[in-house]
């Protein structure tokens, strides 16, 4: 259904509902003036009209509807559906730059040489691959966490950066002295591009001297405001904390290094306040060392509630995500929306709130940003799109904490991710509203599906951060990428590309032209995995006690798409590492196998590759009920003798069967290959049986001269 009104909404019902007003009014006056003059039958009968008068008007409406309307209801109702298209366009963002690709081809060796700088940086590695690989490492009694992993662009490519955060503030003993755990400290770099010789995942979790995040060096590294950081605690230059360890190779002794902080919060007690506090908390460390008047006590850590605490009016993502700053320390970036299920004519989605509820809504714009120091945890807030007036109205109210989008320091700028979040949900909307007609919309005609394998139940291929070169960019920028297949089917028709240019969400779409099918997503899987040399490559590392994870993802190169699958080990018996062992590529009709995806797209075009034919044969059957289900609309366009609707009935008729013609010219080359092969099957069989029986007569008067011609034999030797 479309959200918004109709025809028989605007005329009507409400017409309808202006005159039940009045007869109201007038009907609650005379039963009044009934009462008084004790007429009690002329009242009841006022009373029994108004039951019926709602259920003529209800009646009406439905005649109206399926008898006025129904003949003609795609031009009569057309203006409600292009209100409905713009005001979804509106509410989501999704005013789209669309690009279309009018000749979708088979990837080449001269497109990967081309688009080198792009296939060198692809994240082969997921960050749930990433988050596996840090879980398996983890120390059981360490009193630090690693949580939310994000990704950044780091010197050679993707990589993912998950916070050290501190998870217990208790105090510890190490080497006969007592230290104070108060902050977390930098966190683990893992690599998305390259593993080692053996298939390892690169990642360093150590605590360095020198802190690297991204391409900028952390002088400040100490994490005192985080998603997991939410106890209260109390820091000043009397008390020495732990801040990390360095081993020297040489000498092997460790060195311990402290910190004191010396950040601009924190809140100075006297005894009684610090008494209160340490009761509220349950913690009498609070008094014991809050009492202090040199010291502060630093309360509200956790940052998602720390800015619910400045303004509660904005929804903020539970996923934020951690950057350098110009000071040389970290800040989390809290990405802002603003939403509703009121906007007018927008169409409804159900997405899950903040708390996990499920909710029904139809506006969503990631309209505000949060920055908060993980050192001090000052807060900035800034808008970041100001014709949202949900955004502008939460600004009025709190006039003297909102910053522009201009003001926003460069290098977090140019360091923003679009937000997952908010792309997930536009990837959503976008299967139906991508830059269609009203007639198309209502028809249903282009519909869309997120692609997805089969994987016992069938899973969407997640959106996916890759480098990706846009035009009028220099350089790659890192961007949210999701492929698309038309509905019930697996071959890929477009993409969407969430990128953040100058500090402001930017989505392009890219369409390839209807008559060209790209990649069929499941069949080629399969026939991948059913090739012999493929399935004996994948049964080496298929042992028992292990486990194989297949990660299928799709990279646009060029005009096309690659199509790329780490295949990962991992021993179910030990720490559940996940170890690369093969990466596996493929542009359609050949397939490349390599230990890195370096190596496999080399091999996908040498002698190695392995040829695979995706022909899809339900394509003709989706075309024949396409051809059908056009045939019906032509009908419905003849009948109302709109010769708009009519003309653009023909066309999409017309192409659909040539669309068919082409398929049909397909399958029968499929067939004569088919039988081609199967005659020279035949042909290959009977000439080595032949042979077998030529070499097995041969054999046979072998013996048969040396036992009853021994001479002859004996003169031919």
């Amino acid at each position: 259904y479309l959200t918004g009104a109709g025809l028989g909404d605007v005329t009507i019902k409400l017409w309808g509902r202006v005159i039940l007003i009045i007869y109201f009014l007038i009907t609650i006056i005379r039963i009044n003036k009934n009462i008084k003059n004790q007429e009690g039958i002329k009242a009841l009968k006022k009373v029994i009209s108004i039951p019926i008068l709602l259920l003529s008007l209800q009646i009406i409406l439905f005649l109206f509807n399926n008898v006025i309307i129904r003949q003609n209801r795609l031009e009569k109702e057309n203006k409600f559906i292009e209100k409905n298209i713009k005001a979804t366009e509106e509410a989501f963002n999704i005013k789209l730059d669309t690009k279309v690709i009018s000749e979708a081809k088979e990837l080449m060796k001269n497109d990967i040489i081309e688009s080198q700088e792009v296939i060198e940086t692809v994240p082969i590695i997921s960050t749930n691959i990433a988050e596996q690989n840090l879980e398996s490492f983890k120390k059981k009694d360490s009193p630090y966490k690693y949580m939310n992993t994000s990704v950044i662009n780091g010197e050679k490519g993707v990589n993912y950066f998950t916070p050290r955060e501190i998870a217990d503030t208790k105090k510890r003993t190490i080497e006969d002295k007592t230290y104070v755990f108060n902050h977390g400290i930098f966190g683990a770099l893992t690599d998305g591009v390259n593993t080692d010789d053996d298939g390892f995942i690169l990642f360093d979790e150590k605590i360095n001297s020198k802190f690297v995040l991204g391409k900028k060096e952390i002088t400040q590294p100490r994490i005192y405001y985080g998603l997991n950081t939410n106890k209260t605690t109390v820091v000043g230059k009397d008390i020495v904390e732990y801040d990390y360890s360095l081993t020297s190779k040489e000498t092997k002794e460790t060195e311990i290094f402290t910190n004191k902080y010396d950040g601009k919060s924190g809140l100075k007690l006297n005894k009684f306040d610090a008494f209160l506090l340490s009761l509220a908390k349950l913690d009498f460390n609070i008094f014991n060392e809050g009492k202090n008047s040199d010291n502060k006590v630093l309360f509200n850590r956790e940052i998602i509630s720390r800015v619910k605490t400045v303004i509660p009016d904005i929804t903020y993502d539970e996923k934020p995500y951690l950057l350098p700053n110009e000071n040389g320390g970290l800040t989390w970036v809290i990405d802002g929306y603003t939403w509703t299920s009121y906007y007018p004519y927008a169409q409804k989605i159900q997405v899950r709130d903040e708390n996990g509820n499920l909710r029904r809504i139809n506006y969503l714009k990631n309209s505000i940003k949060v920055l908060v120091d993980a050192y001090d945890g000052t807060i900035q807030f800034y808008i970041m799109d100001e014709t949202d007036p949900f955004a502008k109205q939460i600004q009025n109210k709190y006039p003297n904490i909102f910053k522009t989008e201009k003001d926003m320091p460069s290098i977090i700028k140019e360091n923003l991710l679009y937000p997952r979040k908010l792309y997930d949900i536009q990837a959503k909307m976008i299967e139906n509203y991508h830059k269609i007609g009203t007639d198309t919309l209502y028809r249903s005609e282009d519909i869309w599906e997120i692609s997805s394998v089969k994987n016992g139940n069938n899973k969407i291929i997640d959106a996916r951060y890759v480098n990706i070169k846009l035009e009028n960019e220099k350089d790659p920028k890192l961007s949210l990428l999701t492929m698309y297949t038309p509905f019930s089917k697996q071959n890929i028709n477009g993409y969407l590309i969430g990128s953040i240019i100058d500090g402001k969400n930017n989505l392009t779409l890219y369409k390839f032209d209807q008559n060209e099918s790209l990649l069929s997503l499941n069949l080629m899987r399969d026939k991948i995995h059913e090739d012999e040399k493929a399935k004996m490559e994948l049964d080496k590392i298929n042992r028992m006690g292990t486990e194989v994870v297949r990660d299928t993802m799709l990279v646009p190169i060029s005009t096309s798409i690659l199509y790329i699958e780490p295949v990962y080990q991992i021993h179910l018996n030990e720490n559940s590492v996940p170890v690369l062992k093969m990466v596996i590529v493929a542009n359609g009709s050949k397939v490349g196998i390599g230990v890195s995806l370096k190596d496999a797209v080399s091999n996908l075009f040498s002698d190695t590759a392995i040829n695979i034919n995706i022909y899809d044969p339900n394509d003709m059957n989706f075309l024949l009920e396409q051809i059908i289900s056009s045939n019906k609309n032509l009908k419905e366009s003849l009948n109302s003798k709109n010769w708009k609707y009519i003309g653009k009935d023909v066309d999409g008729l017309t192409k659909l069967i040539d669309q068919l013609e082409k398929a049909k010219a397909k399958e029968d080359i499929r067939k004569n290959k088919e039988n081609i092969d199967k005659i020279q099957s035949i042909k290959e069989n009977e000439e080595k049986v032949l042979k077998e029986k030529q070499e097995k007569d041969n054999a046979i008067n072998s013996i048969f001269d040396k036992i009853f011609k021994p001479e002859e034999a004996n003169t031919k030797k």
